[in-house]
């Protein structure tokens, strides 16, 4: 009913095509409505475990894990996928039984959808649904929160006072007790976030970023390059589990053979003129393009722009770009914001690498990413990855797949973040686990009697056979032992 409303906004805000606002922002989130409502009956039921034959716990008449809502929930919506981002932890909330307080995004980034999410969904829920949403904060002699057509100086001093207002708004909101608080969005934002909440002892799900690493072996290069550059420049590369720089095995000549292979897909999925590709999204914000066109500018002199490179920072564009490293090594390089700052835009980073070995020790010496990817025709390479690095998620032979898994959980580890959601873990993130014991009453109930003091010898032999029965046998053979002697 709402897809066209829904993907003008998003369009209007991030320039996203129409597929890919279909795909992530309106498909994903009535998938997990779908399974949530499809699986309520299961998810919400008490689950029995299984039995016990200590004595310490026997008879009784069952243990189970007994889901419950942790209370009032505090979702803080983030601008890059603002539907989905918003309604899919909303969804596992209302569903684990919570009153939710959703505040929605007014920054500037994604305000058209926003409003629109503001305006709309509470015609599709009850009058009495558990739920809260934030409008807009009040900037004072400024005109509501939507894109504008040019960005002026009165319209980004405009923008800057929103932007302000909607972070004063957070600060305070976050001032106050909630029962849990869901978050996504940066790792610098996560630490105000966890450091709020650490106030009232209130645990959360924070959902970071990061720099997330692909290893691309040099078998088959232009079927890792696709896939590669398919997962950097979705949503112009404004995602925190695209791929942030590529380690390609084999040397310099090998990398630069993988560059033009990702140079050639970029030209067949956006055409010779990407700014008038339809299939192209923009940058939420002029700051945004500002930022990663100082980055392009300002980039060591042995770094090549082997694709891209062009920007139009009024029009929110930055093309679609591959940038060669000569190696790892260089203390200039390193310190370039490309290799240590989180991108968050369309340009892909290639570094050579001699093998798997010294990717590995290049991923291992930087914070763990929320998501790594595993580019290898050879099992053995692919599975020393897997084995000896650490990262929230991985999909090999491909990107970003990994979180659209009905049945896998998403979520950091380290700095990118920590809890999951996503299917059914989207209902465990909201609910807490209650453990129930049901003693029995009958007339077994006088088994436990050497638990109770006072303590004899008796209940001591009884504790150790019941508790620790290895003990009892050793010291039951030390005590022959000795009498043999």
């Amino acid at each position: 009913k709402e897809c066209d409303h829904l993907c003008q906004a998003l369009a209007e805000d991030l320039g996203r095509p129409r597929f890919e606002a279909l795909s992530y922002d309106i498909y994903t989130p009535r998938n997990e409505i779908l399974h949530l409502i499809n699986n309520l009956a299961r998810l919400t039921a008490w689950k029995r475990v299984g039995f016990d034959w200590s004595l310490l716990t026997f008879p009784s008449n069952g243990a189970y894990l007994a889901p419950e809502p942790y209370g009032v929930v505090l979702i803080l919506g983030t601008w890059n996928f603002p539907l989905m981002l918003s309604l899919v932890p909303l969804a596992g909330a209302i569903a684990a039984g919570n009153s939710v307080v959703l505040k929605l995004q007014w920054s500037g980034r994604s305000s058209a959808t926003s409003r629109l999410i503001l305006d709309r969904l509470p015609r599709y829920l009850p009058s009495d649904a558990p739920l809260k949403m934030l409008g807009p904060p009040r900037v004072d002699g400024a005109s509501p929160p939507n894109r504008r057509s040019s960005s002026s100086p009165d319209d980004t001093f405009v923008q800057q006072q929103r932007r302000a207002a909607d972070i004063a708004a957070t600060q305070a909101i976050l001032q106050c007790h909630f029962d849990l608080i869901f978050f996504t969005g940066s790792p610098s934002v996560g630490k105000i976030v966890a450091t709020a909440a650490a106030k009232h002892l209130t645990p959360c799900v924070l959902e970071l970023g990061g720099k997330n690493p692909v290893f691309v072996d040099s078998t088959n290069l232009h079927f890792a390059a696709k896939r590669i550059i398919w997962g950097r420049m979705l949503n112009a590369g404004q995602q925190c589990v695209a791929p942030d720089y590529v380690l390609c095995a084999g040397g310099y000549q090998v990398a630069e053979e993988f560059a033009q292979a990702c140079k050639h897909y970029i030209h067949q999925a956006f055409g010779p003129d990407p700014q008038n590709s339809p299939d192209f999204g923009r940058l939420a914000t002029t700051q945004d393009a500002e930022r990663l066109d100082q980055w392009i500018q300002n980039l060591p002199s042995s770094a090549r722009i082997i694709a891209g490179g062009f920007t139009d920072i009024q029009k929110r564009y930055i093309a679609p770009t591959v940038v060669l490293f000569p190696d790892t090594t260089s203390p200039k390089n390193e310190e370039h914001e490309l290799l240590s700052e989180e991108i968050f835009g369309p340009i892909l980073p290639i570094l050579p690498v001699t093998n798997a070995d010294a990717a590995i020790s290049y991923i291992n010496a930087r914070p763990k990413p929320l998501s790594l990817y595993i580019f290898a025709k050879n099992q053995s390479i692919a599975r020393s990855f897997l084995v000896n690095t650490s990262a929230g998620g991985i999909t090999v032979n491909d990107t970003i797949f990994h979180v659209a898994h009905p049945n896998l959980p998403f979520g950091g580890v380290g700095t990118s973040g920590y809890g999951a959601y996503h299917g059914d873990a989207t209902f465990s993130a909201f609910s807490h686990s209650k453990p129930i014991l049901i003693k029995s009453t009958n007339f077994l109930r006088h088994i436990g009697f050497f638990v109770y003091p006072p303590w004899s010898d008796l209940k001591y032999t009884l504790i150790t056979a019941f508790m620790a029965p290895g003990l009892l046998s050793s010291s039951l053979c030390r005590k022959n032992d000795n009498k043999n002697n």
